[in-house]
């Protein structure tokens, strides 16, 4: 569906399901705002057909690009930003895309967009915001698309915590397939976060002419936020790496109480097999297998040696 906003006297007019002829119908030099959200095939063809966008920009909003850009075509900045989700218990993106000039600003996404509604309702309560450009209004988006991370952030480090728990309680195999879904995840983050923040660097530096200098205050404090995500998610990755370290070191520690268990029962039984091993000895002349007493006397010595090796071995602090 497509919904367009344009101002009207002193507030806003919002037109959802527009087409063609309503696009034919906006008054020249006229600053507009239009949502494709969801769009048919025919819906799609306007990009081409009512705004001559560049055909490679029509071709980026058709396919996954699976990461952040910035160009500039003519007078028009084409820019794909990536909003974050957590679902299914995991991080995933979604992307949107946004074309730029002085009198439009373009949205378009193949999934609903949560932000776009936000500022919709935002400009339909403050419609003086709308006079502040279609830069602003930009502004608006990729900061309800920004400020959606942390939430998200919240929980992929309420996930570590829990892994780093159970890698202390009890660590397991799901412990480790836990660790390296994270890793995948935090991994995805930077690769989407790392050349957003470049794309908002551009913009503090005024590379694109679409932004006047009056909104670049704004997107100055947009890179200060991104930054703050890219900084969590390197300490994320930091975090998610001591973990496993601290996963492999709690297997060689229970390895190694195994191990010494197994050793101290080797050890006790070593003598006694031994013992076993001369009395089981078929010689015809033992003196000890004539006498009453002898069988008693042995299973008594290997009682005491078992005992006296036990504690031993909890004097030194072995068991």
């Amino acid at each position: 569906m497509i919904t367009l906003i344009t101002k009207e006297g002193e507030g806003l007019k919002e037109q959802k399901g527009v087409g063609m002829p309503e696009l034919k119908a906006l008054k020249a030099h006229e600053a507009y705002w239009v949502d494709f959200c969801e769009p048919t095939k025919e819906e799609a063809e306007l990009l081409a057909s009512f705004f001559h966008f560049h055909p490679l920009a029509i071709s980026d909003c058709e396919e996954e690009l699976h990461h952040p850009k910035a160009e500039t075509y003519g007078d028009v900045l084409f820019l794909v930003f990536h909003e974050p989700r957590y679902g299914e218990k995991r991080f995933v993106t979604r992307e949107a895309e946004f074309f730029l000039n002085s009198q439009f600003l373009v949205t378009y996404h193949k999934n609903k967009l949560p932000q776009c509604q936000v500022v919709r309702e935002q400009l339909l309560k403050r419609p003086e915001l709308f006079d502040r450009g279609t830069d602003f209004l930009l502004y608006l988006h990729l900061d309800e698309i920004i400020d959606t991370y942390f939430p998200v952030l919240d929980k992929l480090e309420e996930r570590i915590d829990r892994l780093e728990d159970s890698i202390v309680m009890n660590p397991s195999k799901d412990t480790v397939n836990g660790i390296f879904a994270l890793k995948r995840e935090v991994l995805h983050l930077k690769k989407v976060i790392g050349p957003q923040r470049e794309i908002l660097n551009r913009f503090t530096r005024a590379e694109f002419p679409q932004v006047t200098k009056t909104s670049l205050v704004y997107f100055r404090d947009l890179y200060d936020h991104i930054y703050r995500i890219y900084d969590l998610s390197e300490s994320f990755r930091d975090l998610l790496s001591g973990a496993l370290d601290a996963y492999l070191s709690s297997l060689s520690n229970r390895m190694n109480e195994i191990m010494k268990v197994l050793t101290i029962i080797t050890t006790i039984l070593l003598p006694l097999s031994l013992i076993a091993g001369i009395y089981g000895m078929n010689f015809r002349y033992m003196p000890e297998l004539s006498r009453p007493w002898g069988y008693p006397f042995v299973l008594l010595l290997m009682v005491l040696i078992a005992f006296g090796m036990v504690r031993f071995f909890k004097r030194k602090g072995w068991m």
